[in-house]
């Protein structure tokens, strides 16, 4: 899904006796135009407060970071892991331990000390399973771009953006439509949850 796609699909929200079947071409056009040029120059912010939530709401696709041995400070009893080394971390969803001996335990415990994270002085390899940090609208994007998000969570954006642009104008529409976004928020952060259950565990290879 495009930058642009979001945007028209915005504006049929917006306005939903919009008959003109648009193309992300004809957006450049309709900023001259005074029924849709100023939500249309409003829409780029409105995108990133959207993206600001979905970042914080945690729904996004993790992704996972093995630590190296040399990254490593190993101290008495615990080994410390710099998290400034992982540009795109948002926050720390959990870590795994696949150790030595054949046990695997996928949610292992840790500390956190400052932007350090502190892990047991074991012989394992930790991995890290985060939630990354999302790149925000800036003058380089497009609106030919492709939206850096899974089309089921860019989908939503529409409706954040009509719940944003909409305050003064109709109020009630624009409460409705950020109660449906922040809604499948919910329920894309349980089926989220549901799936890290399904996969923590501890077994040993026998």
């Amino acid at each position: 899904m495009k930058v642009g796609d979001i945007k028209i699909e915005a504006i049929k929200l917006m306005f939903t006796n919009y008959s003109f079947d648009m193309a992300i071409e004809d957006l450049q056009r309709m900023i001259s135009d005074e029924n849709y040029g100023s939500y249309i120059v409003n829409m780029n912010g409105a995108i990133s407060r959207a993206l600001d939530r979905i970042e914080n709401a945690c729904v996004v696709p993790t992704k996972s970071r093995l630590i190296t041995d040399d990254e490593l400070t190993v101290g008495t009893h615990f080994s410390r892991f710099d998290l400034s080394k992982i540009e795109d971390l948002f926050v720390i969803d959990r870590v795994s331990a696949e150790y030595a001996n054949g046990e695997y335990d996928g949610s292992a415990s840790y500390e956190l000390e400052g932007n350090e994270l502190l892990l047991e002085k074991a012989n394992a390899d930790y991995r890290i399973i985060y939630y990354p940090k999302l790149k925000t609208m800036d003058d380089t994007v497009q609106d030919t771009d492709e939206m850096w998000l899974p089309d089921n969570i860019a989908r939503l954006i529409p409706y954040f953006i009509k719940g944003d642009l909409y305050q003064e104008e109709e109020p009630n529409l624009a409460a409705d439509a950020r109660n449906i976004f922040e809604a499948c928020l919910d329920d894309l952060k349980a089926q989220t949850q549901s799936k890290q259950n399904y996969i923590y565990q501890v077994y040993r290879m026998e």
